[in-house]
């Protein structure tokens, strides 16, 4: 299990800027009135603070559940317990010498475990003559494409350790788009057309790193869902020329999988492009139908289908609410346990949702 918290604390690791020996100045260095602890236009600190369930994604580790999982692994506190905060409350896995002069380890997940350890750029960053090339050469994380996010966030969305599932943690299944449309925006610039960006480019990501961890610890359940998101991205024109027909070489998936994940920030989308899309993954509703098919490997797509009709639907106004939110959740309720799935049941919603989009 050390070896598993380990992998994921690399994970993270990889993500940091090339400056990653730079020292962690904790969210207090952002709440002054000048820099991000102001008023309207400035109050990114109050969003984060008040709104952002990342700001208390450390609360969970108290939680009966958590408790029962850290029984289980020999874990005498989640609270306190590298194997939990490395990703509930990062700061705190952080060594005493990557913080700054009097600052204390922040709980929960906060400003610099996406932004990067701030002492470098900290002081000048929000300055109005500073660019955003100078942020980020100064060691800033850049955050402004879709699989740049994806990457900063897969370290903890995706990847979990395999005891740590097994001892009861959820399966995390990843989605960039609708993750960043569940947050309250602390940013400026996104228009409803990066969501079917972000959502290509998260699943990329998603498959790249799969891929990857399937390579160091072959698994039957991350192959499993390897080939479901091979065959989802397979469903849209960006995929289908960037990835290999195959997903036998892992090499050579990781490779083309990154290649469409930052590729997929140049891609232009309408609304006409959205609703073909969305059409494209409806039409496969006979497959599900069909009694040949292994069930298992239709549920497995099942669980890519729904996240992507829900994440190509931010991008149409007047998609959320009523009968499509209906549709959906029926989808999903299809989706809470192997034994709720049935692929004929899960074949006529899939059918439905073209008439009930906008």
């Amino acid at each position: 299990m050390r070896g598993s918290v380990r992998l994921v604390v690399f994970l993270i690791f990889l993500t940091l800027p090339m400056f990653a020996a730079e020292r962690f100045t904790g969210f207090q260095s952002c709440a002054s009135s000048g820099c991000h602890g102001g008023g309207k236009g400035d109050d990114q600190l109050w969003t984060w603070m008040k709104k952002d369930p990342h700001a208390r994604a450390d609360s969970i580790l108290g939680a009966a559940r958590s408790k029962r999982i850290g029984e289980t692994l020999g874990i005498a506190d989640p609270v306190k317990s590298e194997q939990c905060t490395v990703c509930h409350s990062p700061m705190q896995s952080a060594a005493l010498e990557r913080l700054a002069a009097g600052v204390k380890a922040n709980r929960g997940v906060s400003c610099e475990a996406c932004h990067g350890p701030g002492e470098k750029w900290l002081r000048f960053h929000t300055r109005p003559d500073v660019t955003h090339a100078q942020r980020v050469a100064a060691g800033m994380r850049d955050l402004s494409q879709p699989a740049q996010r994806g990457n900063t966030c897969a370290g903890c969305h995706l990847h979990l350790p395999a005891g740590l599932q097994a001892a009861g943690h959820p399966e995390l299944r990843f989605e960039l788009a609708r993750q960043l449309a569940e947050l309250p925006p602390h940013w400026t610039g996104d228009t409803p057309m990066d969501a079917p960006r972000a959502w290509i480019a998260g699943q990329a990501v998603s498959l790249r790193e799969l891929a990857w961890r399937a390579q160091k610890t072959p698994d039957e359940g991350i192959t499993a869902r390897i080939r479901a998101l091979h065959w989802m991205l397979g469903q849209t024109e960006s995929g289908k020329s960037a990835l290999p027909e195959s997903v036998e070489d892992l090499s050579e998936l990781r490779s083309a999988a990154n290649r469409l994940a930052t590729g997929a920030s140049k891609t232009r989308w309408t609304e006409l492009l959205v609703k073909g899309q969305i059409k494209t993954i409806c039409d496969n509703a006979a497959m599900f139908r069909d009694a040949a098919q292994d069930a298992v490997v239709l549920r497995r797509r099942a669980e890519v289908v729904v996240p992507a009709i829900r994440a190509l639907a931010l991008a149409l106004p007047g998609a959320k609410g009523g009968k499509f939110d209906e549709v959906i959740r029926g989808m999903e309720d299809q989706l809470r346990s192997p034994v709720s799935f049935t692929p004929a049941t899960f074949a006529a919603l899939l059918e439905s949702i073209p008439a009930v989009l906008p």
